[in-house]
């Protein structure tokens, strides 16, 4: 768990992003790729 986020805890996550220079922000590509496996059930 990372930033106190527990995505396992909620029904449904909604992830968005600004795009700047063609790519997402650091922090929330970070934060997908950390709870890729909670995120994909």
């Amino acid at each position: 768990m990372t930033g106190g986020h527990d995505v396992a805890a909620f029904d449904a996550v909604l992830v968005g992003s600004s795009i700047h220079v063609g790519k997402h922000q650091p922090a929330v590509a970070e934060f997908v790729t950390d709870h890729e496996a909670a995120l994909s059930e």
